[in-house]
């Protein structure tokens, strides 16, 4: 007879009770009228974390600088506004065209 280990045990309350507990909220929400339960899951978060690790190189323990340039570069690597600027080449169209200078705060 195969046991769970008591991490798994634990893992299951853990996620059986957090369902139960969203759920009501979540059917009060207007328009919502059922629930996938398949639909809740982690592989945002991990796929998200799989890319800040493919992003550090061999840095194993981050600073919290370094995870938020990680960040900040995967989300301008998904920017709709930075694809929209590139060339099919990949180049970026650019000039030397100073920008205007803000006016000073008093």
């Amino acid at each position: 007879m195969m046991t769970l280990s008591d991490q798994t045990v634990e893992g299951l309350q853990i996620a059986i009770n957090s369902f139960l507990e969203v759920a009501p909220f979540l059917l009060q929400q207007p328009g919502v009228k059922f629930l996938y339960s398949t639909r809740f899951n982690q592989d945002p978060v991990e796929a998200f974390f799989g890319q800040q690790r493919s992003k550090g190189g061999r840095n194993d323990n981050p600073t919290v600088q370094q995870f938020c340039d990680t960040t900040t570069s995967l989300r301008l690597q998904r920017s709709e506004t930075i694809k929209a600027l590139r060339f099919k080449d990949g180049a970026i169209d650019t000039d030397e065209t100073p920008l205007p200078k803000r006016k000073r705060r008093s």
